[in-house]
């Protein structure tokens, strides 16, 4: 398992709390991410970061490994 970070944000990017938890991938961390976005009220977009990496942002799917970089 690995920690991951969930932050939703305001509008304006801020954001006042964050959540971790420990998820066997990518996919599983964005999909809490995506109910962690509709419990805040305030929030309208929502980051996931494992250490320094960025895994989602707002209602973007993750990333497969290799896909880095593409458009």
């Amino acid at each position: 398992m690995k920690l991951y970070m969930i932050y939703p944000a305001k509008a304006d990017g801020v954001s006042a709390s964050f959540e971790a938890i420990y998820c066997s991938s990518d996919a599983s961390a964005s999909r809490r991410a995506s109910a962690v976005l509709s419990e805040h009220d305030s929030a309208t977009k929502v980051s996931v970061w494992q250490g320094d990496r960025l895994v989602s942002s707002g209602g973007e799917p993750p990333r497969a490994a290799g896909e880095a970089g593409r458009s």
